[in-house]
């Protein structure tokens, strides 16, 4: 695999890592949200209970009657109304609303539907039965928008009374800050996506720029020069100078030249040692023929000694 391969799949795996860990951060923050909203709904309904089991004393003290009791539990419900922001209602498992912000839907059974299209009255039995409170998202009518929107509800049973006592929220102001989160996050990943990028590709282009070539082509040139192959020219067709393809072609070049020289040096050298064992050969037998002559004149030197000699002897006779 080439140098720029492996380097784009590590980026590609750090803009993947990012994603997904943006995903995360958003879905913990939704989450989260979600879970604050949870807890608000669960005390506003723990603070309901108490409310009511106030006046569930005062009918067990002999104070009030349960008629008078739950009247008074009513009012005081009703009027913790917060100009609808925050309210409480009450009804029966049967769907009879007891209190509710607007005054004509009370006496009146009111069924709803969950985000998935489940009756409201199943989900909250089926979740009062695992937990002291039990919560689904609704299909409610927005106030200001008029659409039908998800509202997060909660209630929780005043066993005494048979009452589920319930309060909820809208969840647009969530969705508003999740959404803004969103885009930050999406603006933050678009940078850094364009950074990576951007450090990436001027990786990329540093590392060919340094070595000429990928690093594989590189190799499989210097084991050829290793090789003793030194035929092969290396394209440099755009490749810089300061490269190291350009350093191992200029090796090659300068190896093959030496290689000639060496070559050029060895045949000068056999020839001037040719021409050398050939004068020594024409002096050995210019020095064989000078001694045959120093043979034969000594030779006649001593022949004429003799004659010398002789020619004396016969004078003095």
């Amino acid at each position: 695999m080439k140098v720029s391969t492996r380097l784009f799949t590590l980026v590609g795996a750090a803009v993947l890592a990012l994603a997904l860990l943006g995903g995360l951060s958003l879905y913990t923050l939704h989450r989260s949200l979600l879970d604050d909203r949870e807890a608000q709904i669960g005390n506003m309904l723990m603070m309901g209970e108490h409310l009511v089991a106030h006046y569930y004393d005062e009918q067990k003290q002999g104070r009030l009657t349960q008629d008078q009791a739950q009247a008074a539990a009513k009012i005081a419900l009703t009027q913790l109304n917060n100009d609808g922001k925050s309210y409480y209602w009450v009804r029966l498992p049967n769907g009879l609303n007891l209190v509710h912000p607007n005054p004509a839907n009370v006496g009146k059974i009111a069924q709803g539907v969950t985000i998935d299209g489940r009756a409201d009255g199943d989900a909250y039995q089926e979740g009062l039965a695992k937990s002291r409170i039990a919560f689904l998202t609704a299909q409610t009518k927005h106030p200001k928008t008029g659409a039908m929107a998800g509202k997060l509800n909660g209630v929780i049973a005043f066993e005494p009374w048979g009452w589920w006592i319930g309060t909820g929220f809208f969840n647009d102001d969530i969705e508003n800050v999740f959404l803004a989160s969103a885009a930050r996050f999406t603006a933050f990943f678009a940078a850094a996506l364009a950074l990576i990028a951007a450090l990436g590709w001027r990786l990329v282009r540093s590392i060919n720029r340094l070595l000429g070539a990928d690093p594989t082509y590189a190799a499989d040139v210097t084991r050829r020069i290793a090789g003793k192959d030194l035929s092969q020219p290396v394209p440099l067709a755009g490749v810089h100078d300061a490269s190291l393809l350009h350093a191992i072609a200029r090796m090659q070049d300068e190896l093959a030249a030496t290689v000639r020289r060496i070559r050029n040096h060895s045949a000068t050298i056999a020839d001037a040692s040719r021409q050398i064992a050939a004068g020594n050969l024409d002096l050995s037998s210019r020095t064989e023929a000078q001694a045959s002559a120093l043979e034969q004149t000594a030779a006649a030197m001593e022949e004429l000694t003799g004659t010398v000699r002789q020619n004396a002897g016969n004078k003095f006779a």
